[in-house]
């Protein structure tokens, strides 16, 4: 239980300094991000959201694999292919936490 708190904990911390660049953004005090320009809108916060969430979404397909359970394939390819489309950090965090979540809902007894 510990260990969930803590991982939830990081989590939510982590989540609030990637996204306070977007709401520095927001409120027209962004600073120079050189990342920006080379891959359009994703920003260094966004890229290591995606390979967090592409991770998870690997596993999944994995274990889906493994357990044939289609859900989790499913989910897995979700997770890892979305960020391809997705290049905002808040869109990435929100849609990549759902996914991650749906794997709780799908997951047989």
């Amino acid at each position: 239980m510990k260990k969930i708190i803590m991982a939830v904990t990081m989590l939510v911390l982590t989540a609030g300094y990637c996204l306070g660049d977007e709401v520095a953004d927001l409120m027209g005090k962004s600073g120079a991000n050189p990342v920006a320009g080379i891959i359009g809108k994703l920003s260094m916060a966004g890229l290591m959201w995606g390979i967090v969430f592409s991770g998870v979404g690997v596993g999944a397909f994995l274990y889906g694999k493994k357990k044939a359970n289609a859900a989790f394939i499913l989910i897995g390819i979700l997770l890892s292919l979305y960020t391809f489309v997705v290049q905002d950090t808040v869109q990435i965090v929100i849609v990549g936490c759902v996914l991650s979540a749906s794997l709780y809902f799908f997951r047989r007894g």
